[in-house]
């Protein structure tokens, strides 16, 4: 995929044939993406599966009198997490639409 910026001789020795600012912008471009897709396809959609499934289930009835039990997401260890995940997507797809 390289062929235009790097040659490869029959002894097994490369050597560069192009600009090597070229070959960092190409780098550097890689490398925002990766933070940008990072932010979007991993830690947002993780953070919004979690978060409809502890709006959704419910488990141990701690209130006396009741046999309701609470959602998981009223627990405030549970919406700490989350809102922990969901932040650091969120900031790491700023970052990289920043960046570019």
């Amino acid at each position: 995929m390289l062929m235009g910026l790097c040659e490869v001789n029959k002894e097994g020795e490369m050597s560069l044939k192009g600009d090597l600012r070229v070959l960092y912008s190409v780098m550097m471009g890689i490398r925002m993406l990766i933070v940008q897709s990072m932010g979007v396809f991993f830690s947002v959609q993780a953070a919004r599966n979690a978060i409809r499934y502890c709006c959704v289930r419910r488990q141990f009835s701690t209130q006396s009198g009741t046999t309701e039990e609470r959602k998981v997401i009223d627990y405030q260890t549970t919406s700490f997490t989350l809102a922990k995940l969901l932040a650091r997507g969120i900031t790491m797809t700023v970052a990289g639409d920043w960046t570019q």
